[in-house]
């Protein structure tokens, strides 16, 4: 008797990005399919102005492919419409990219082995790892890998910019997830979605082979950008703790991460001037690095008395 095919459908979520789509579209078509799953993509465009029709027509004889417009701007919107869509595609597991990711020829291969190797977990995260820009700085801190656990190591986040998620998650005869709304232009609406299906019983694997990787555009690597993004970072954790944490739990992590922050920024700040006229990329560095632990400072102080970054109003991912 033939074994029933794996329905495996991969979402992508964007908004006025067309070159990176067609990046990660490109990178997409280049997967392996394993000969025991039926591969289908989804795009859904984030916007009321849809720009990717031309884009998504090129790649229509190489993919099994679907094209979707979420017109309600962010994160929250497109990812649940890519949800709601999928289930009613009937895939049996979706896979999650963002739209300035590229995935290597292997990672689906990587995905089904994991799904069938740990029949208990219907939530897999890969690897990822974020490279500079080369005309970045030297004395920015360095890419480093996101997710440096063991193929099958239990942990406890995830995010999806790489991950393989089970239907019976998000469908509405299973456990009916959905990304939180209160979410939806600050980031951290994944975290929140795996916080919550764990605190549900649910596991989550790694699947170190699975790599994604990201290459910092030059907005990006702005250093300007970079503490931007680090108090939107701060922000959004803080959110998080507050829903998922008791009070108590969550004010203390607060204070905790201020006085940490303003302590080692002071000191990574003098040492850093201090060390400028003999060693000046060192110096800088540790100059970065203060600087980051205020914006971090800022993120968690705009919780309590300021208002929402919005990092994600104008892009998804």
């Amino acid at each position: 008797m033939k074994p029933k095919q794996l329905s495996f459908c991969m979402i992508i979520c964007s908004r006025r990005r067309p070159e990176l789509i067609t990046q990660a579209l490109t990178a997409i078509k280049n997967l392996v399919i394993p000969a025991s799953v039926d591969f289908s993509v989804l795009v859904v465009e984030n916007d009321t102005a849809p720009q990717y029709e031309t884009i998504i027509a090129k790649f229509r004889d190489e993919l099994t492919i679907h094209y979707e417009i979420e017109a309600v701007p962010g994160l929250t919107h497109v990812r649940n419409h890519g949800l709601s869509s999928a289930e009613k595609l009937g895939v049996d597991w979706i896979g999650s990219i963002d739209d300035d990711i590229i995935i290597p020829e292997d990672w689906l291969m990587h995905m089904v082995a994991a799904i069938g190797t740990y029949d208990d977990t219907q939530m897999f995260y890969g690897n990822w790892i974020r490279h500079n820009h080369p005309d970045e700085p030297k004395w920015h801190p360095k890419a480093k890998h996101w997710n440096a656990s063991p193929t099958g190591h239990i942990i406890r986040i995830a995010s999806f910019n790489n991950i393989a998620v089970k239907a019976d998650v998000f469908s509405q005869d299973g456990m009916a997830l959905r990304f939180d709304h209160q979410f939806r232009f600050t980031g951290g609406e994944d975290t929140d979605f795996a916080r919550t299906y764990t605190k549900q019983g649910g596991i989550i694997r790694s699947v170190q082979e699975a790599l994604a990787e990201e290459y910092n555009s030059m907005e990006r690597a702005d250093f300007s950008e970079r503490l931007r993004r680090e108090t939107s970072v701060q922000y959004s954790c803080v959110k998080l703790r507050h829903k998922h944490n008791i009070a108590i739990s969550a004010y203390f992590w607060s204070i905790q991460t201020v006085y940490r922050g303003l302590v080692l920024g002071v000191v990574n700040i003098v040492i850093g001037g201090l060390a400028l006229p003999f060693n000046r990329l060192w110096g800088l560095t540790r100059y970065g690095a203060g600087r980051q632990f205020f914006a971090g400072v800022r993120g968690v102080l705009r919780y309590y008395f300021g208002s929402d970054p919005e990092l994600y109003r104008d892009e998804d991912g």
